[in-house]
């Protein structure tokens, strides 16, 4: 696990430079000193990989385009990938440190891609993932290693599907929640202001507008 107390972007983006990282083995784990990083914060970045994160200590503040949520010290969530996001240490006597495990979703089953990520429309029991291992062993190892339950992951993944529909396309908010395998629209809504802050039909006009002013 590396030391990390700055960021480096790619010229002209704000997709972060991930060094080690490798496509022979698309996974990298990394120790963020937040205090040492410029005004303690990370600055609105990006990266086409899935961001694990656990706060060893101090108490971090995340930033996404849906909101804001401190995670205290023994916290921890998930970023997905495409997500633009900043974090921030608070105000404390502690030093804050994150442990960030950063990696492409082909890691989980190989190039094909994750079977959770390819059967998020509808609900996947773990027998059939853990092929080689029990179901018992198969969850253990997932939240052991990503320290997040794969009933979490996979409502997550769906939240971000759901997202890109939402901006992008212009199928209704109860075609939307099916095709994610969120359920009924009336559902679909309540997790998602949850995870947003908002309505999904508010996520829509606010980005779908946004394009919008852009184009012009």
């Amino acid at each position: 696990m590396i030391n990390v107390q700055s960021i480096e972007f790619y010229t002209g983006s704000q997709e972060e430079v991930l060094p080690g990282f490798s496509s022979d083995f698309p996974y990298i784990a990394s120790r963020a000193k937040l205090d040492r990083y410029v005004e303690r914060s990370v600055p609105w970045h990006w990266h086409r990989t899935v961001e694990l994160f656990y706060v060893e200590s101090g108490s971090v503040e995340y930033y996404t385009p849906g909101g804001k949520i401190q995670f205290p010290k023994g916290s921890g969530g998930l970023v997905n990938a495409n997500v633009i996001h900043m974090t921030k240490a608070m105000p404390q006597t502690e030093e804050t440190i994150q442990l960030l495990h950063i990696f492409d979703v082909s890691l989980l089953a190989g190039e094909r891609g994750s079977r959770i990520e390819n059967r998020y429309i509808t609900p996947v029991a773990m027998a059939p993932t853990a092929a080689f291992i029990s179901e018992r062993e198969c969850y253990r190892i997932f939240r052991e290693y990503l320290h997040i339950a794969p009933a979490e992951y996979m409502r997550s993944y769906r939240m971000q599907k759901a997202c890109q529909m939402l901006a992008e396309g212009q199928e209704s908010v109860t075609e939307i929640s099916h095709a994610c395998g969120l359920g009924s629209s009336s559902y679909f809504g309540k997790v998602f202001y949850e995870s947003m802050h908002c309505t999904p039909s508010e996520y829509r006009r606010k980005w779908q507008n946004s394009d919008r002013k852009g184009q012009r």
